[in-house]
């Protein structure tokens, strides 16, 4: 039916994948609106923010307007911006271009160290230029290749 598979558990026809989905797989903000919503923003600063409304709904029409209406918003600490990163962008069957790793994260490909090297060696990763993609063998094994970029315990 002309179905191709362009994330890791989703499949579109040319044009027509979704779009709300691809936001989180490209690292883009969004805001949680509505009782126990999550949301992400950048500022203006280029920090990451998670934020968490109230969970539940009494809880969150009561606090609505105000700061309690936030059980939680933390910004994302830098060693942590590459696995949150590639997290999202690895999902996706295109990869990420690198100048989108630089503007999303603030970070160089120099971030991605040694975990990028290590991928690449053991063939779980492709780099084409300035773009990295999941080969064939990553992408079954997707979980596993992320656990290379994740960071030393603090």
């Amino acid at each position: 039916a002309g179905y191709r598979q362009y994330e890791v558990s989703a499949f579109a026809q040319a044009n027509r994948q979704c779009k709300h989905n691809q936001n989180y797989w490209e690292f883009g903000d969004y805001l949680g609106i509505g009782a126990g919503a999550h949301g992400k923003l950048t500022d203006t600063q280029g920090l990451v923010w998670r934020t968490a409304k109230q969970r539940h709904p009494r809880t969150y029409l009561e606090s609505a307007g105000r700061a309690e209406c936030l059980q939680r918003s933390e910004a994302v600490k830098q060693r942590d911006l590459p696995l949150e990163y590639l997290m999202n962008a690895l999902r996706l069957k295109g990869g990420f271009q690198l100048d989108e790793y630089r503007a999303r994260t603030g970070l160089d490909i120099h971030s991605l160290q040694p975990g990028l090297q290590l991928a690449l060696e053991r063939g779980l990763l492709v780099r084409q230029e300035d773009a990295i993609q999941t080969s064939a063998t990553g992408y079954r094994h997707l979980d596993g290749l992320l656990t290379l970029f994740m960071p030393d315990p603090a």
